[in-house]
């Protein structure tokens, strides 16, 4: 299980129209678990439960806005699941 005190769920969101705009953002509320063994990085599983309302980018009318059915509709889905199928390893990219 997650240790929710340590632990965060964050987005990043990126957009343009007449300006570019860089969101932060993460879910106050979540439960699930992570298992992860740097012996067998492969083996990795993720089993995230984000409850939609609890979004939280540090503005108000963002907060509206993704909450409401033009986005994600929170009255009709209060939450979103994310269950790993598969786990790889790959290169890190930010050491180039």
């Amino acid at each position: 299980m997650l240790d929710r005190a340590a632990s965060t769920v964050g987005f990043m969101m990126y957009g343009s129209a007449i300006f570019r705009i860089k969101q932060n953002g993460y879910f106050k509320d979540f439960d699930g678990l992570v298992a992860y063994d740097p012996a067998r990085p492969a083996d990795t599983r993720v089993d995230l439960t984000l409850a939609t309302a609890s979004i939280d980018t540090q503005n108000s009318a963002h907060d509206q806005l993704l909450k409401s059915g033009e986005f994600f509709d929170v009255e009709h889905y209060p939450t979103i699941h994310f269950a790993s199928e598969s786990a790889s390893l790959q290169p890190d990219v930010r050491s180039r």
